[in-house]
């Protein structure tokens, strides 16, 4: 196992934030973003992985010497 250093940068008292704080707004509109671009993300891969196409000429290439 290794060593670990931590910096504390900041002190908040305990318990729930409002949700007019900004902090809190700024942290949902984060969150909200990153999940809507996984989702993107998501959708995109499985698009290609549908329409793509494999040829696996390595495995033909060995069926026509072996049928030689």
């Amino acid at each position: 196992m290794g060593y670990a250093i931590y910096k504390l940068i900041a002190r908040e008292p305990a318990g729930q934030r409002e949700l007019n704080d900004p902090r809190v707004q700024q942290t949902i509109r984060q969150g909200l973003r990153e999940g809507h671009a996984q989702l993107l993300r998501s959708a995109y891969f499985e698009v290609l992985h549908n329409e793509a196409k494999v040829h696996n000429y390595f495995a033909e290439e060995i069926l026509k010497q072996g049928a030689q």
